[in-house]
Formats: C-alpha cells, structure tokens, sequence
C-alpha cells in the first residue's frame, strides 16, 4: 500500500513542472534576437510565429514598403544603394525562386542578364525550342514527330492555301506531345513552398 501512495504523489507533482516549464519556454520566445539588418531567412513558420521565435525586426520579403527611418533603408541610402529598395519597396518574393547574384567569376553559371541589380526582378523564360519537318506531302503525317503533328486539307476544306494547291497539310507544334514533358501555364522546377522574412531593425 505505501507504494502505490508514493507513486501517486511522484505522478502529481512531477506533471505540473513539467507544464510550468514549456509554458515558460513559449513565453520567452519573443526575448531572443536573431539575425542582422539585410538578412533573410526561409521559414515554415508563419509571421506571428517567427517573431516568437527570432524577435523584432522581422517582416515578409512581399514587396511591400517599408519606413524611411528603418534600419535597412537607412543602412542601404547612407551606403550609396538605395536603388536596391527603389522608393522604400522591398523586393517581391511571392511566389517566385530565389537567384544568387552573378559576381561575373564564372560566366559558364553565370545569370544571362549581365549588371543586375541586387534584389531585382527577372521575368520567367525557356531556351529556345527548335524543329523541323520534311514538306509539301499531303500524307505528312508519316513524317512528324515529338512535339510536331500534321492535318491535311484537301479542296474541300475553307482554308485558302488548300482551295489554291488543291490540297496541302497543316503542320502543328504542341511541347505536350513530346514523351516524358509535363505542361503548365508557367516555368517552374520541382519545389515546396515556405515563407521568406527580410531583417529592417534592431530591436530597440
């Protein structure tokens, strides 16, 4: 019988500590301080969360504009380069992919457009799809491959190449057809998606 009540009071004593201590953890998030000014961090973490856990001086990399009395706009206007945040804004990283900046060390790597502004905005873009067709075959389609595919038309069809050559073969181009490529309305690689947070103050 005595060991049963010992057990019972160890149980009762040793859970509230254990609740009073991650309490007092959570709550002593928002006292830590992480990063510098112009630093930029990944994070699955929301806003409110991330301020939680790293401090103030924190906000979303989301082109949005930000104080003229920030630590980073000041840092960036007394420095010479406050064309990095044209008129306050910070770059938009919203759903985009992050680019290292062509240091001119290595052209085989490097970025394509040459003298890029730190923090600026490159449009989406593909190389450049070639191909080719052997012609004037009415029964082309013996002749296409991949991407390319053939329709012919004969007097009878409303199309006036076909009504003035009697007949003739419509070649088309679809990337889809082509083995193994997947489609979409935009460029993107394989990816999983988080939040970026851009440091603009110390805490006071």
């Amino acid at each position: 019988m005595k060991k049963n009540i010992l057990i019972i009071i160890s149980i009762i004593t040793f859970a509230p500590l254990s609740f009073t201590t991650l309490k007092f953890n959570v709550l002593n998030f928002n006292k830590r301080n992480t990063g510098t000014i112009g630093d930029v961090k990944y994070s699955i973490l929301n806003p409110e969360q991330f301020v939680m856990v790293n401090g103030d001086g924190w906000v979303l990399l989301d082109g949005k504009k930000i104080d003229f009395e920030s630590g980073l706009y000041k840092l960036l206007h007394t420095t010479g380069h406050s064309n990095v945040i044209p008129e306050g804004k910070l770059p938009n990283g919203d759903g985009v992919f992050i680019r290292g900046i062509d240091t001119n060390e290595n052209d085989h790597y490097g970025d394509t457009d040459k003298g890029r502004i730190v923090g600026s905005f490159q449009e989406d873009a593909i190389r450049n799809i070639t191909g080719s067709f052997l012609g004037s075959n009415p029964n082309q389609q013996s002749y296409v491959t991949g991407s390319f595919s053939s329709q012919s038309f004969d007097q009878g069809d409303h199309n006036s190449w076909a009504r003035a050559n009697n007949r003739g073969t419509k070649i088309n181009f679809d990337a889809s057809k082509s083995k193994g490529i997947k489609v979409a309305n935009e460029n993107r690689p394989k990816n999983i998606n988080l939040y970026i947070y851009i440091k603009i103050n110390e805490p006071n």
